[in-house]
């Protein structure tokens, strides 16, 4: 068995404290210049930027879902890229709507 590279245990990391909800946690584990592209979104599309970037997205989530997760199916480096294939699934707040979709982060 191989180790795993820095840049992936650094993701792993990340996704599991946005999914413990454990956001300042998360924050100092991103770069100041951290971008979400979420503009392929159905449903209120926008792009997050920088530490602010990270709480905000965290709080419009928390406004619509009882509850989401990012879950990791994969996660590899590609030359100085990282990779995260996801599932990813949660449940509306006052719809109680469940989805579930596959994702992929670069």
């Amino acid at each position: 068995m191989h180790e795993k590279s820095p840049s992936v245990a650094l993701v792993e990391r990340a996704l599991a404290a946005l999914n413990a909800g454990k956001i300042e946690e998360l924050v100092a584990l991103c770069d100041r210049d951290f971008e979400l592209d979420m503009s392929d979104r159905v449903f209120n599309p926008s792009t997050y930027r920088g530490h602010g970037g990270i709480r905000q997205f965290h709080t419009e989530v928390l406004e619509v879902w009882d509850h989401y997760t990012w879950e990791p199916e994969q996660v590899c480096c590609h030359g100085d890229l990282v990779v995260a294939l996801l599932r990813t699934s949660g449940q509306g707040r006052g719809s109680g709507l469940e989805v579930e979709r596959q994702t992929a982060m670069i």
